[in-house]
């Protein structure tokens, strides 16, 4: 009852906060299964010059006009997830004849 009480109160205050910022509200399952580089922007809250420099987001060419899928952009977001480093691991970086250890 009370942890109820508290949960409404927290998600009232979450609400109202993000509406005095002027966040906008993408329902996830109100997106197309197919978006253009615009939608696909808005769903990752990133900006479209980021969508096509990023090469490693799935996406399908048609023509010039770049579509997503939205579920392989859910798979990527998730492996995306999985893919990070924990802070004690070694990352190797190459550039050109050269190899950087950091960490």
């Amino acid at each position: 009852m009370l942890e109820d009480l508290i949960k409404q109160i927290v998600e009232q205050a979450v609400i109202q906060t993000l509406e005095k910022i002027g966040a906008t509200d993408i329902n996830r399952n109100d997106l197309p299964q197919i978006m253009n580089v615009k939608q696909v922007s808005e769903y990752l809250n990133v900006s479209t010059s980021y969508i096509y420099q990023n090469k490693d987001i799935p996406c399908n060419r048609i023509g010039k006009k770049l579509t997503f899928s939205k579920n392989d952009v859910d798979a990527w977001l998730e492996a995306k997830k999985e893919d990070k480093l924990p802070i004690n691991k070694t990352v190797v970086k190459a550039n050109k004849n050269k190899i950087y250890k950091i960490g």
